[in-house]
């Protein structure tokens, strides 16, 4: 134990606690979109909001002006309560880069309410390349960061570590510094680059646990690396899938990488448990995964960093155009 004399329901209502708190502040504070507060021409507060993420001051009358238009799927939700005098008759950002006649089949498309044709637009074009790459490291690196995570303490015990509690607290801990990084130099590297390095590092680090598990220094600080270096990789992974596709399919892209993603982190169990007495293997195993993660974010084939919202949207057309000519 790392506190003698508290049971594990002192460790559940603890562990509760950031969650409760991301609630409370997440309903307080955190504001809605600007495109949701538009749809419902709450334009003062949409203005406030873009102000608030751009630094710039925005006019509400200019956003009551170039309003754009909901996709048919909202309309038609009962949910958003949307009705044809609420709803603002300007075009959408589409419906206005669509003026190019061989783009009209592209924007029926993407109109289309099915869950298939969505995913579909995903293996198309150019889209098709992000799509695929991210597949693979979304996988790789849950197979590496989960998969190592949820072990750690098991791995610490089988290499005779003093307090395998204890030192998974530091593992768990190294989460912070690798945050602090991020937040430093992600915008100065960019994304993919931060996913490649950190993914990299990451998997490197623990070639120090697997080759000398014998100096619980050499342990801790090689696995509590691999937790650092992993934690860079998934807040650059998040941003750059986010930015990498276009926002009518965004959602449904973030859930099918986050099932990739638990895919493998399920596969990571089976290969884990059967390893868990080989702790040198799993450890290469996992390092190698990883680093391999870190290769193909190098194919991606551009970085989002620094480039607007519009730029995605304004290439939506030309990605899916690409699949259509291929």
């Amino acid at each position: 134990k790392i506190l003698p004399g508290v049971d594990w329901r002192w460790f559940a209502v603890v562990s509760a606690l950031p969650a409760v708190a991301a609630l409370v502040l997440t309903y307080y504070i955190l504001p809605e979109s600007p495109r949701y507060l538009v749809l419902r021409n709450r334009f003062e507060e949409a203005a406030v909001v873009l102000g608030y993420l751009s630094g710039v001051k925005v006019d509400p009358q200019m956003l009551s002006e170039t309003a754009i238009s909901p996709t048919p799927a909202e309309v038609f939700n009962p949910a958003n309560n949307l009705t044809p005098t609420t709803v603002n008759p300007m075009p959408s950002a589409i419906e206005y880069n669509s003026r190019t006649p061989s783009m009209s089949s592209t924007v029926s498309t993407l109109k289309k309410n099915s869950p298939v044709s969505t995913i579909a637009i995903l293996f198309e074009g150019k889209i098709r390349t992000n799509t695929l790459i991210l597949l693979a490291i979304w996988f790789s690196l849950s197979f590496g960061s989960y998969g190592l995570s949820s072990w750690i303490s098991l791995l610490y015990e089988d290499v005779g570590m003093a307090n395998a509690y204890a030192d998974s607290f530091i593992y768990s801990a190294a989460t912070l510094p690798g945050n602090l990084l991020t937040i430093g130099f992600i915008d100065l590297y960019g994304r993919r680059s931060m996913l490649s390095i950190g993914m990299c590092l990451a998997g490197l680090s623990v070639i120090g646990f697997a080759l000398d598990s014998s100096q619980p220094a050499v342990v801790i600080i090689s696995s509590s690396l691999f937790n650092c270096f992993s934690v860079v990789g998934w807040n650059a992974l998040d941003c750059l899938s986010c930015e990498s596709f276009p926002t009518k399919v965004r959602t449904s892209a973030m859930g099918l990488l986050a099932a990739s993603g638990r895919i493998g982190a399920i596969s990571a169990q089976f290969v884990n448990g059967s390893l868990e007495k080989n702790v040198p293997v799993l450890l290469f195993v996992t390092c190698g995964c990883t680093v391999m993660g870190g290769l193909i974010a190098r194919c991606l084939p551009e970085d989002p960093s620094g480039q607007s919202l519009s730029f995605t949207e304004e290439n939506e057309e030309d990605n899916s155009l690409e699949g259509g000519r291929h």
